[in-house]
């Protein structure tokens, strides 16, 4: 019998003590315990029984660790295990690349991607809360520990394999630090049961446990190539253009906003393409499910409006903006034509073209990619 199914019939042993208790009071040849009675025979039931919701909250906390961390059984991988299975997998997508990497680049880059990815994991399936606090916390402590695993120094190239090695290694060392962020909040029985099943539920859920690890991977060596190709800091947007694709970037072109005259600017992304420039090809598709707003890469869209004959010459409105790794906007007034500007105010619930864009932006994000009715993330 495994370790987990063990707990299942210990807790609903637990659970069924109730009843024989009920039918011994009556049973001939037993004593009854009237309201005035001894008070000698309730003390030690409630000793009993605090010493019965001990046990069981040591055995519960023991389980959680072994969910979380792995107990070395093939049959009983933990949420680690499982994380280390898709460093693997993505590694061999990335081995596509010829991209090398400094390491304080890759270092602050994974910080920005672990904890994120780590707690989305978590509120996509139960909500914000202990959980989430506890995987946020796993993939910084991860990400805290690369420095020591690369052996410091900025000027170490990393090409993905290496990069997959040393991640592994850095979440075998950093990983289990946070368990304690679960086994700490188990003091009581409830809450207890309460860590106890989330977390063997969390563990069940190998696929949703893989694909968050492969797109936390992701999103630290999309935000490393930014810093190696345009010399900013990972949290930054880099100094190329809005307008078109980078590399380091997410980029969302061919976005149409269409003015009326009575009615307000309408926004059109059935031709929009969506584009990341320097990953493989077979890493790609991890972005294709993902919802622009928990991609914590910078991403750019860009898109234009009805063209406006000035004299002779047809001049084209466009409009470019970013969004930072963090999720804040990046509005610059030199992106966006004075002819875009016009239109875009009057997107419905606009008061200025700069909301326009945030309206544009909003549009995209809630959705997946592939929900959004993209076929594909291109190169």
């Amino acid at each position: 019998m495994s370790r987990e199914h063990h707990h299942h019939d210990h807790h609903d042993h637990d659970h069924g003590h109730d009843a024989p208790h009920a039918h011994a009071a009556s049973a001939p040849g037993k004593r009854t315990l009237t309201a005035g009675g001894s008070s000698e025979g309730s003390s030690q039931g409630a000793e009993a029984s605090a010493a019965s919701d001990k046990s069981r909250i040591k055995k519960m906390k023991q389980t959680v660790r072994d969910a979380y961390v792995g107990s070395g059984d093939f049959d009983q991988k933990g949420i680690l295990d499982h994380k280390l299975d898709a460093v693997q997998e993505m590694t061999g997508l990335l081995s596509h690349s010829d991209q090398s990497l400094g390491t304080q680049v890759l270092v602050t880059a994974l910080k920005i991607g672990a904890a994120a990815a780590g707690g989305a994991l978590a509120a996509s399936t139960f909500g914000a809360g202990l959980l989430a606090a506890a995987l946020i916390a796993g993939s910084t402590a991860a990400a805290s520990e690369l420095p020591p695993v690369l052996g410091g120094g900025g000027g170490l190239g990393l090409d993905p394999d290496q990069f997959g090695s040393n991640y592994k290694a850095a979440l075998r060392e950093g990983w289990p630090k946070s368990v304690h962020k679960l086994t700490d909040q188990m003091d009581d029985i409830e809450s207890a049961k309460k860590v106890h099943h989330g977390t063997l539920a969390l563990r069940r859920n190998v696929g949703q446990i893989k694909n968050n690890m492969r797109s936390e991977m992701l999103d630290a060596w999309v935000n490393a190539l930014k810093v190696k190709n345009q010399g900013q800091t990972p949290e930054a947007m880099g100094g190329e253009s809005f307008d078109k694709k980078t590399t380091g970037r997410l980029h969302f072109e061919n976005i149409k906003i269409h003015p009326h005259r009575d009615d307000p600017t309408t926004i059109d992304i059935s031709d929009m393409k969506v584009k990341l420039a320097g990953v493989p090809k077979e890493a790609r598709p991890q972005m294709f499910d993902r919802k622009p707003k928990d991609i914590h890469v910078a991403r750019t869209i860009e898109g234009e409006g009805q063209p406006k004959l000035v004299g002779r010459a047809l001049v084209h409105t466009t409009f470019s903006f970013g969004i930072h790794p963090s999720g804040t906007p990046r509005i610059r007034d030199e992106d966006t034509s004075s002819f875009a500007k016009s239109q875009l105010k009057h997107i419905d619930g606009a008061k200025t073209w700069e909301d326009g864009l945030l309206a544009i932006w909003n549009r995209i994000q809630g959705q997946s990619i592939r929900s959004l009715g993209v076929e594909s993330v291109e190169g």
